[in-house]
């Protein structure tokens, strides 16, 4: 009997090892906090997360890969930088390379007046993550070490319990399918030889059809090419000499006929003239220049009242624009300026006639000119005008002031030639 204890006893230590050695403490990767916005150093962030790695493994459940040796595989991994390893498939694929089971990413982010931690465990066998863990606090150090606590414990817990439901930690390799033995071949069989069927005899040859001769058409005459027309010769060019542009004349000549009325008398002695009509003529020659006119004018002019028969002639500047409105349609605003003259002397036509009045007149008007042709066209013009004449007309009045001023709205209508 106690030669069966001892044989009992060294079989237990014998196989104790063995069932020990089957137990697997997993490996963690445990990677630098990322600060978003936080105001924390970067001597904090690599403090916190060196606290939260040996919190980790203070237990010996857990191995933890030193910090230093992920910062070799990433400078081997040709990163550019280890802080910069901060994306999930980066962690896992480094995880990876270092035969760990779970990774770790956490960050610190400034929401407010306070610090937010942030945690997740990575299962690398699955590629999955497994947990995560929040906490808040104030943005110190000494506050945040009790938070990362809290938060270590929750991943610990997680991973825990990831070994217990699926403790295999990576996938054995694929075994090699068994080798099915050579089956020997068959024997070969002999061919099996079918007798020839009988030679059939050949059908008589049918005799070939008589060939049709071809009817061959005659061919089409050949028409005679029209003869080559010899080219135009080219016809040198006119020299180009400076012109107005198409629509668009340099001189336009008017010749209207004036309707014209008396709208102010300043002389009260004068108050027959107050809306006396006259009717005359008034003949203009614009210049073009662009979009402006410079011109002359003359204009005569006939009154008919109880005064007697008289008549007013003047001369002078002209001065104006004009917009085309539509295609021949112009719009012609225009101002006047020149010498007047009354005359009481039915032959007389002159600036040198004895009973002459000479005077100043200044006037505008708007006119409009119709070309229905490019050379030819109608016109329409009103105009008001302002008359001086400074010394009285002894044959109007008798009194002897300093002269006598109009006011006067006429109306013209007349022809236009444009050349």
């Amino acid at each position: 009997m106690p030669r069966l204890h001892t044989i009992l006893a060294s079989l237990l230590l014998l196989t104790a090892p063995a069932l020990a050695g089957e137990v697997r403490i997993p490996v963690v990767a445990v990677f630098t906090m990322e600060s978003k916005g936080s105001p924390l150093s970067g001597d904090d962030l690599v403090g916190l997360t060196d606290y939260l790695a040996a919190r980790l493994g203070e237990g010996g459940d857990f191995q933890i890969i030193p910090r230093e040796e992920i910062k070799k595989r990433l400078v081997a991994a040709k990163a550019d930088t280890f802080k910069e390893c901060y994306d999930s498939s980066c962690q896992i694929e480094v995880g990876k390379e270092l035969a760990a089971e779970f990774s770790i990413s956490s960050s610190i982010a400034k929401v407010g007046n306070r610090c937010l931690i942030t945690a997740s465990v990575w299962d690398l066998r699955r590629a999955t993550q497994i947990r995560s863990a929040t906490n808040k606090g104030p943005c110190d150090v000494d506050e945040l070490i009790p938070l990362v606590e809290k938060v270590t414990d929750k991943l610990a817990e997680a991973m825990t319990q990831a070994m217990k439901d699926a403790p295999t930690t990576w996938p054995e390799p694929a075994k090699e399918p068994a080798k099915e033995p050579v089956k020997e071949p068959e024997p070969v069989k002999e061919p099996v030889v079918q007798e020839p069927e009988p030679v059939r005899e050949p059908e008589p040859v049918k005799e070939p059809e008589p060939v049709k001769e071809p009817v061959v058409q005659e061919p089409e005459p050949v028409r005679e090419p029209e003869p080559v027309k010899e080219p135009e010769p080219v016809k040198e060019s006119e020299p180009v000499t400076a012109q107005a542009p198409a629509g668009h004349p340099w001189f336009y000549g008017t010749l209207s006929i004036q309707a014209l009325v008396n709208v102010y008398v300043g002389d009260e002695n004068l108050g027959k003239l107050q809306d006396e009509l006259s009717l005359g003529f008034d003949a203009d020659i614009d210049f073009r220049m662009g979009p402006f006119t410079l011109g002359v004018y003359v204009d005569y002019m006939a009154f008919f009242d109880d005064l007697g028969d008289w008549a007013r002639y003047g001369a002078g500047l002209k001065l104006g624009g004009l917009v085309e409105l539509a295609e021949g349609l112009l719009l012609a605003p225009y101002g006047r300026v020149g010498l007047a003259a009354k005359t009481f002397t039915a032959d007389c036509f002159s600036w040198e006639c004895p009973d002459d009045n000479l005077g100043v007149r200044f006037g505008a008007g708007l006119g409009v000119k119709w070309m229905f042709l490019s050379w030819l066209g109608l016109a329409a013009d009103l105009q008001l005008g302002y008359f001086f004449f400074p010394d009285p007309v002894p044959m109007l009045t008798e009194s002897d002031g300093d002269g006598h001023e109009f006011v006067d709205l006429g109306f013209d209508l007349g022809l236009v030639l444009a050349f």
